[in-house]
């Protein structure tokens, strides 16, 4: 729940890109992608497609399989290329490791970026996966969004700083227009 003097965190309109990240993502990876309840401390669930053909034509489909876990990331005026890394939550970090341990699935990061290398051009993305590595460490520092404030206290919203990891640019893929992993 968050605090009175914080600011919402999943507005409609972080919902409403949030769903059509989603909805793309779901387009060029031929899987479904299903919100979780808040519990999970994870977006979404990824499931492989059953589906119900009436004379060869797709007439529904619905989740099968479980697939993977992931954390979907839409920044509007991010580019992929304006730092070295990308910080994440420490807390997510783990719920993506817990997940994926526990259950022997992958747990991946989505980011959809801005392209251009100056951040300023709206439109074009550069859509990027990181998939957790149980044995992979990272350095653990302080860090978090600076730009919501406690009304309260006039600084920074301690929901959005504390504990971060950044995971360098390297480690993440690009995905193409057709679902296709890329070296970046």
């Amino acid at each position: 729940m968050n605090h009175p003097n914080s600011p919402g965190r999943e507005t409609p309109e972080h919902l409403e890109r949030e769903t059509a990240f989603a909805r793309w993502l779901e387009g060029v990876g031929d899987k479904l992608f299903r919100k979780l309840p808040n519990k999970y401390s994870l977006d979404y669930g990824i499931y492989v497609p059953k589906r119900f053909r009436f004379n060869g034509e797709i007439v529904s489909e619905e989740p099968g399989d479980f697939y993977a876990w992931a954390e979907l990331k839409n920044p509007e005026k991010r580019s992929f290329f304006d730092f070295d890394s990308y910080m994440l939550d420490y807390y997510k970090y783990n719920q993506l490791r817990m997940y994926s341990q526990a259950s022997g699935h992958p747990a991946c990061l989505f980011v959809g970026f801005v392209f251009a290398e100056d951040g300023s051009q709206p439109g074009e993305r550069m859509v990027c996966r990181w998939e957790i590595d149980q044995f992979k460490q990272y350095e653990i520092r302080f860090g978090g969004r600076t730009d919501r404030i406690d009304k309260r206290t006039g600084l920074p919203d301690p929901n959005d700083t504390g504990p971060m990891i950044d995971i360098p640019r390297a480690d993440f893929k690009g995905i193409d227009e057709e679902g296709n992993p890329y070296e970046i």
